[in-house]
């Protein structure tokens, strides 16, 4: 499972019908040259379903609001990351490279997280995936993984339509 937030229920459906006790989660991209979080091979089930592990070795991760402040343990941010994983530049494409790594070396993941009392990482979206309904910010993966709790749902996505009115609407496809 990669490309997106994994729903906790989901998780621990595989983990308990599967068999697969030694499920491990992380958070990577291409541009990470794979991995940057990576889930210790004990880790309680409570942390697998619900971060992707510690930073791993040589690297540096940050949680930052949209003013690029540094934000406290426990609140949501843009996730940045720095180290010898994160890609030199795109290629031919200089524009997308200042617009994704800034000057310090930091590469703008695009991820909202955060960080917990053990340094795990949360994911907790997407920054371009969010609803804003109203003035409003609507995690869209939050409101999937209530519908995916119900164990009569198997999958759902969640999406922003245009609304006259409060700007964007949100709108949930239910797969029973």
């Amino acid at each position: 499972m990669a490309g997106s937030v994994c729903p906790p229920p989901l998780i621990k459906r595989v983990i308990e019908d599967l068999g697969m006790e030694g499920l491990t989660i992380i958070f990577g991209m291409t541009e990470l040259s794979c991995l940057a979080t990576l889930m210790k091979p004990g880790d309680s089930l409570d942390k697998k379903m619900t971060t992707t592990g510690p930073v791993g070795p040589h690297t540096e991760i940050k949680i930052v609001d949209t003013e690029g402040k540094t934000v406290p343990q426990g609140v949501q941010g843009e996730i940045l990351l720095r180290g010898y994983l994160v890609m030199k530049e795109y290629w031919e494409d200089p524009e997308k490279t200042a617009k994704d790594k800034d000057k310090a070396g930091w590469l703008h993941s695009g991820d909202l997280g955060q960080l917990d009392e053990d340094g795990y990482l949360q994911i907790t979206g997407r920054s371009k995936d969010l609803i804003i309904r109203g003035g409003e910010n609507i995690s869209p993966g939050e409101i999937e993984e209530v519908f995916l709790s119900h164990p009569e749902i198997r999958d759902a996505q969640c999406i922003g339509v245009e609304c006259e009115y409060f700007g964007e609407e949100v709108t949930i496809w239910i797969n029973p």
